[in-house]
């Protein structure tokens, strides 16, 4: 049977356990609201993701998860400077050193645990792997976070068995680098000892690009106000979904599709 591939990070897992506890850890100190720990946590994963990538390139890989907490500190202490600045202080603000300082080492390892230990299934995202594996597919997440974080995440939200884990960490290379997608075929091939087609779905379009240069078909989520970019990248994925879920009944009524005009030329 051929293999749908699934992004893990922002794919399958979201982090509203993150956001909410980076509110309950420091809203005495310029993370009043649950807007301003999204803030926060936007703009930490952001800039992470940027120097993982930005290792990766430069042939001094580093895991994701070692960027993320080597990164926090900057990251907050920014995040507090600049609400420091907004508030007026006449208006009942007081200073502290908290508002103007870094986290604390404790501080920073309670984020990320809850980063690598408590991240939230999306909507739909436990229906649709259990989906492709009853009909059949081939299923694995590729990632970024580790392989050990990634299969305690399938564990305690019960995925089904059988579900294969790319790890970049394993390959000491990110993604988007065509050899993460060619090593997940080359394995599913080296396991199946058949060539079939495979599908990778993601809501990154730098995801699925990079899957679509290592010649996977590509399923792009629509669900948030993410657009595609097709005019950064000069092409569209091949299946459009409303949700993961979407996505995977759309991809093997896809493939039922080609298989059966493929069967027709004979």
């Amino acid at each position: 049977m051929p293999t749908i591939a699934f992004d893990f990070l922002g794919t399958l897992a979201e982090f509203d356990h993150v956001v909410e506890t980076m509110w309950q850890l420091w809203h005495d100190s310029g993370v009043a609201t649950l807007d301003d720990a999204q803030q926060l946590f936007e703009s930490w994963y952001d800039a992470a993701c940027r120097d993982y990538l930005a290792t990766s390139h430069a042939g001094i890989y580093r895991p994701l998860s070692q960027v993320l907490q080597g990164s926090l500190a900057r990251a907050v202490l920014q995040h507090r400077r600049r609400r420091h600045r907004s508030y007026d202080m006449d208006d009942g603000a007081t200073k502290t050193a908290a508002w103007v300082s870094p986290p604390s080492a404790d501080e920073v390892q309670i984020i990320m645990d809850a980063f690598q230990c408590q991240l939230t299934p999306i909507s739909t995202a436990l229906d649709a792997i259990h989906y492709a594996v009853d009909k059949g597919w081939h299923v694995w997440i590729v990632t970024q976070a580790s392989q050990q974080d990634t299969a305690h995440h399938l564990q305690i939200n019960n995925y089904p068995a059988g579900v294969l884990i790319m790890s970049c960490d394993d390959l000491k290379v990110a993604k988007p680098h065509a050899k993460v997608y060619a090593q997940v075929m080359r394995r599913t091939v080296q396991l199946t000892q058949k060539i079939e087609p495979f599908y990778m779905v993601s809501r990154h379009a730098w995801d699925l690009e990079g899957a679509k240069n290592a010649s996977m078909h590509t399923a792009f989520i629509t669900d948030t106000l993410q657009m595609y970019g097709e005019e950064i990248y000069g092409r569209v994925p091949d299946i459009l979904g409303s949700d993961v879920l979407d996505c995977v009944e759309k991809i093997i009524e896809h493939e039922r599709g080609r298989q059966s005009f493929f069967a027709s030329l004979l």
